[in-house]
């Protein structure tokens, strides 16, 4: 069977089980749980996950789990490799949920995507900016100022930078 029929067999699927039935929030934990496990060999799953999810976000109800299944529809994106797409759930995140904690780690995942997954650097340096701004006390504020500072270091030149750190720390 080619990669089209399995494409095409998997969308007919997905259009039969798209019945008013939404997934609840232990079943897509669990459906999570597999994906996460299994990505590497299962993306049919990653992406029938992502549409469960969004599935659910969409219910007209005021369930407050919602914001974590928009994280880990991000995440899956990621997983993915589908940066771009990671990077409009990460904003879904950020304007839907403007005051949720997770706002902030939304904010910082995108410019972290955009500086190292798709090689924007200077891209990423006003959302840092940003998120140094907003949040200078949270708890990935240190890496967004060490992303900051290191914006124009090369990964290799900075991997030299910290094993000259490391071994000056250890002696």
């Amino acid at each position: 069977m080619t990669r089209i029929h399995l494409v095409l067999i998997t969308c007919i699927l997905v259009l039969f089980s798209c019945g008013n039935k939404v997934k609840s929030k232990d079943e897509l934990k669990a459906e999570f749980k597999v994906v996460s496990d299994n990505l590497a060999s299962d993306t049919t799953a990653a992406k029938q996950f992502i549409l469960d999810a969004k599935a659910f976000i969409n219910k007209k109800n005021e369930d407050t789990n919602k914001v974590h299944f928009q994280k880990l529809i991000a995440e899956t994106y990621t997983m993915l490799g589908d940066y771009d797409k990671a990077i409009e759930e990460w904003d879904v995140l950020r304007n839907t949920y403007v005051r949720h904690p997770l706002s902030a780690e939304a904010l910082f995942k995108k410019a972290f995507l955009i500086s190292e997954m798709k090689g924007l650097k200077e891209s990423s340096r006003p959302l840092y900016e940003e998120f140094l701004i907003k949040f200078p006390n949270h708890k990935l504020a240190e890496a967004a100022s060490f992303q900051l500072a290191n914006l124009d270091v090369d990964n290799e030149e900075l991997l030299m930078k910290i094993i000259s750190n490391d071994s000056i720390t250890s002696e």
